[in-house]
């Protein structure tokens, strides 16, 4: 797992940790993280502590909660998933939907992308065609619509991300 932390001009962002469990059980539960994400059945304090303990420990995930800085709240999470039918890291977010459209999804996600391309030339990103506010996100990141794949019953869009070249 990674243990770095990252800064923006409004928020900061480090590993997820058992101290937010509360935040975690409030995410999971509100309707945008059920509609397009899924119920993950965190419906106490104690699954949710559980449900951070196994994303922690997992080799293939690193999850973020992201704060404001003004007053240290946890509003949202990054993910980078390594999926066993992608070739590279998927980046996900998810946030409270009081703090959506205000630009914070995208300072934040913008960051941790500025951060992952230095060892990563592609990222990929996946999301439900209906979600109409997290493509708007990566269109805005510069993310590309590449195609559609079928799991779990669900189709879901895969994005992808390609480094910019640079000179040399």
């Amino acid at each position: 797992m990674n243990e770095k932390q990252y800064e923006t001009a409004r928020l900061w962002f480090e590993p997820l940790q058992a101290n937010v469990a509360g935040f975690i059980q409030e995410l999971l539960n509100s309707q945008g993280w059920l509609q397009f994400i899924g119920n993950r059945n965190v419906n106490t304090l104690a699954d949710a502590e559980a449900y951070i303990q196994k994303v922690t420990t997992h080799p293939d995930l690193d999850y973020y909660t992201v704060f404001l800085k003004e007053n240290r709240r946890p509003i949202g999470i990054l993910t980078v998933i390594q999926r066993d039918y992608l070739d590279f890291p998927d980046l996900g977010f998810a946030f409270l939907p009081q703090y959506s459209g205000k630009g914070y999804a995208f300072e934040a996600a913008a960051c941790l992308l500025t951060e992952l391309t230095k060892t990563h030339d592609t990222l990929f990103a996946v999301t439900m065609k209906e979600n109409q506010s997290s493509i708007q996100l990566l269109e805005r990141l510069g993310f590309i619509r590449e195609r559609e794949v079928e799991q779990g019953g669900d189709f879901l869009w895969v994005y992808t991300y390609s480094k910019p070249c640079s000179s040399k």
